[in-house]
């Protein structure tokens, strides 16, 4: 990087480029500086500066694609300044004061809010200028630019985690406080958001490995709503970044919903949910990647050499293996990757076979190639 940098905040963009902002060094104190890191050429590149430099400060994504900065300790102490990061015109805007100045709040990594799946962002925890810890939680709304207080923890706390769980709540773990003394905690709380009245669809678990590029498909209950005329949403929140993308449906019913084609969605973990009249269904977790290539062939005396190429897309997530499969009949081989070949034997003499080809990823069966 351009600056040496500790308890900087980092936020993973929807282009897949990371941004650092601000952090401290031994140098100047709190670092007046921002940068890109892109990792289709491997270089940092300085961006705008941030308003307010500061360390153990939040940075998320929000659903527009702007990086939202909050609170940290600058020069003076902890502060609720809050900024906006636009990646497109490189700017940065102030936006609503939180309520409270926090320092080190609870989330995941360090510092970092939680990007929930109505688009609000969650601030909990953190310590003032005196390390009082802040047990008061809030809410930023993008589209009014204002903190709304929501809550309280029963435990004020600072620099401990904060997970969203596929069911939209978030856990809040560990932590301590320096005031009156020093306390770490072994406590865990749970917060649950408000959402609005009415039955939650019910989604499915579905394999993990979906199709990258092709539409997904959902089954369960309840897409329809309570009167049986309201039109689903596929609510797609990847986990690295909290980053949201909203779909509509191509075709759906009341138990199953299917998206149009999702194109080239980043590398990563997502949370996929069905929202119907405001209402998050539990998410199911998907991963994209593409199949193994559509195989060929060589035939021998009750057997096939089975060959095919490696997925062209694997979204960071390669396979060890593979398995070919005969049809009629299920017989089959495996090949341990590199290996993009295997043997299915067993076969009869003058039978026409089709075969297909999974990726065996760390996580789970790949989709099918074609045939």
């Amino acid at each position: 990087m351009a600056h040496a940098r500790r308890a900087h905040a980092a936020v993973l963009l929807g282009d897949g480029r990371v941004l650092v902002a601000s952090g401290f060094n031994n140098v100047v104190g709190e670092v007046p500086a921002a940068e890109i890191y892109d990792p289709a050429t491997g270089t940092w590149s300085a961006v705008a500066p941030p308003l307010v430099p500061r360390h153990y400060a939040s940075l998320n994504l929000l659903p527009d694609g702007r990086a939202l900065l909050a609170g940290g300790w600058t020069g003076p102490g902890a502060t609720t300044h809050a900024e906006l990061y636009d990646p497109a015109a490189n700017t940065w805007t102030a936006t609503g004061p939180m309520n409270f100045p926090r320092n080190g709040a609870m989330g995941t990594p360090l510092a970092h809010a939680t990007v929930l799946p109505s688009g609000l962002v969650l601030m909990v925890g953190g310590s003032d200028t005196a390390r009082a810890a802040q047990p008061d939680a809030e809410l930023y709304d993008r589209t009014t630019g204002t903190w709304t207080i929501d809550g309280s923890m029963g435990v004020g706390r600072e620099n401990g985690s904060a997970h969203l769980l596929p069911d939209g709540d978030v856990l809040l773990t560990g932590g301590f406080a320096q005031q009156p003394a020093t306390t770490f905690y072994a406590s865990v709380e749970r917060y649950t958001p408000d959402v609005p009245a009415g039955p939650a669809p019910v989604v499915n678990a579905v394999p993990l490995l979906q199709r990258h590029g092709a539409a997904l498909t959902l089954t369960g209950a309840g897409f329809t709503g309570a009167l049986g005329a309201s039109t689903p949403q596929l609510h797609l929140q990847r986990v690295g970044n909290g980053a949201i993308t909203l779909w509509g449906p191509a075709s759906h019913t009341d138990a199953s919903f299917t998206s149009p084609p999702l194109g080239a969605l980043p590398a990563g973990l997502y949370m996929a949910r069905v929202v119907v009249d405001g209402v998050p269904s539990a998410a199911a977790l998907v991963r994209f990647t593409d199949p193994a290539g559509t195989p060929g062939g060589t035939a021998g005396n009750g057997q096939v050499t089975v060959s095919w190429t490696s997925p062209a897309y694997t979204g960071g997530n390669p396979p060890e293996g593979y398995a070919a499969t005969a049809s009629p009949g299920g017989a089959g081989c495996t090949a341990v990757a590199p290996a993009t070949s295997c043997t299915v034997t067993g076969l009869t003499n003058g039978t026409p076979y089709t075969f297909t080809v999974r990726a065996l990823h760390p996580n789970g069966e790949g989709p099918v190639s074609q045939v």
